[in-house]
């Protein structure tokens, strides 16, 4: 089967106006300022997020959703990693496909609660929260199960300290009785890996661009640090670990649009996008010199997010687990 990777017209377009929006309206920059923590700014800006179709998109008319595909959800996630868009967002997005669509894209908010623990769950299981505070809904996403819960179903709640200090973080403890929807199968949870495959590819872009454009500007010796072999090769793997994370990402996608879904391809783009954003953001801190260590420049930011994604619904035991065909 061939399956072409490349953007339609359409799909460009989508690319554009919500790259463009997010960068002007939730630029990186924001995150300098504890009062954007914590999806504040995101929540400043949300009817201007449900305007621009983001919940829904890839949900059918019938079901109150505008009637794209994962093709495009895919496009708009790396955007929304490229400006560390709160997980709020894309946690909305997937809730989108599980509840009522028409809600969502009205304003309604959900947020992701991920497994403290591998392994076999009960019927009571303890969850991380992701920016919770300012949403009313809970995904809660197993390889064998999609559940929704109302926020108030959410017992023992204890925020918790994190090294991304932006994203608020939360202990909770959540029945599977008091879930008011649970749908059985993987396809949510491997659309959702999917889609959080593509928000660490985008992270992984960034984390490439800042560093190119840093090389371009910061002079040594006379030159830019750019014309230096060592600085050359870095940006060039950089580009090279992006580029294969997001390919990756788009031959799973179009295979599970091609109604042939590989649990092993999704769970090879969450590796590649995983290994490739917390690669390049620590590539592009070293690109950056002394600065790059400091809390003045914006580079920590990209590794303190790939980090958490990369933790969420999942862990790289399990990612190998799932290429190399091996039951939990």
């Amino acid at each position: 089967m061939i399956l072409d990777l490349m953007l339609s017209d359409e799909q460009e377009l989508v690319q554009d106006s919500t790259g463009g929006f997010l960068a002007d309206r939730l630029p990186l920059e924001r995150l300098r300022e504890e009062a954007n923590w914590q999806a504040d700014a995101e929540i400043l800006v949300w009817d201007e997020l449900t305007e621009l179709g983001l919940f829904g998109l890839g949900v059918e008319e019938s079901r109150g959703g505008i009637g794209m595909s994962l093709a495009e959800e895919v496009i708009v996630a790396q955007a929304l990693g490229e400006q560390l868009v709160s997980p709020l967002v894309l946690a909305t997005m997937v809730a989108a496909h599980l509840g009522d669509a028409g809600e969502y894209a009205a304003g309604r908010r959900a947020s992701f609660a991920t497994p403290v623990r591998r392994g076999k769950y009960g019927e009571r299981i303890e969850v991380h929260l992701l920016d919770s505070k300012a949403s009313e809904d809970i995904v809660l996403l197993l390889p064998d199960r999609a559940m929704l819960f109302d926020r108030s179903a959410l017992a023992d709640l204890t925020p918790v300290a994190t090294m991304d200090e932006t994203v608020g973080f939360e202990r909770a403890t959540l029945d599977h009785a008091a879930a008011r929807l649970s749908v059985e199968g993987s396809r949510l949870f491997e659309q959702a890996e999917l889609l959080i495959s593509s928000c660490l590819a985008g992270i992984a872009q960034q984390a490439c661009n800042m560093a190119v454009a840093y090389a371009g500007m910061r002079e040594q010796f006379g030159q830019p640090i750019g014309a230096f072999q060592a600085v050359k090769h870095s940006c060039a793997e950089m580009a090279r670990r992006a580029e294969a994370a997001l390919c990756q990402t788009r031959l799973a996608t179009a295979q599970s649009l091609a109604d042939t879904p590989d649990s092993s391809a999704i769970a090879c783009a969450r590796l590649l996008a995983g290994d490739g954003a917390i690669e390049n953001a620590k590539a592009n801190i070293q690109v950056h010199g002394g600065m790059g260590f400091t809390f003045e420049a914006n580079a920590h930011l990209l590794l303190k997010r790939a980090h958490l994604l990369v933790s969420l619904n999942g862990n790289r035991a399990q990612l190998l687990q799932r290429i190399i065909g091996e039951e939990e």
